[in-house]
């Protein structure tokens, strides 16, 4: 039952090199009308690196979460320190965007073995992080 949608390789891709299937598990979502998964056809750079944004949030999440099914666990944790979550989430992010100054400017050599690629694409999963927590704060 795991078969995967078709996919026409025959279609209009304006970036070639960029192009990619992203399977979407829709299980937590899905009505009878929709099916297990969409066949999604990224055709620009942008949408490509937010599929890689995605992928290493989930990773870390998986980490960094401890196995809760709360997403936002670890950010929801400053609370107990008396921050609110979003506090949390921006503190990180400010972090993200201090380790890229230095680095990016010569100032700090790399310690951690993280690429500053990796760096850049894990503030941006902050930064949407923080805009999910202000976007569920508003309900």
């Amino acid at each position: 039952m795991n078969e995967k949608p078709p996919f026409d390789e025959h279609a209009e891709c304006r970036h070639p090199a960029m192009c990619m299937v992203y399977m979407v598990d829709l299980a937590d979502f899905a009505e009878e009308r929709l099916p297990d998964t969409i066949l999604v056809h990224l055709t620009s750079p942008l949408a490509a690196l937010l599929v890689q944004v995605d992928d290493l949030c989930s990773r870390k999440n998986d980490t960094y979460s401890g196995g809760s099914k709360d997403p936002w666990s670890n950010y929801r944790s400053a609370e107990d320190l008396g921050l609110s979550t979003l506090d949390s989430a921006m503190m990180r992010f400010v972090e993200k965007v201090n380790r890229v100054k230095a680095i990016y400017s010569g100032r700090s050599v790399d310690r951690v073995g993280e690429p500053i690629r990796e760096t850049l694409l894990d503030a941006a999963a902050i930064a949407l992080i923080a805009v999910a927590i202000m976007d569920e704060a508003r309900g």
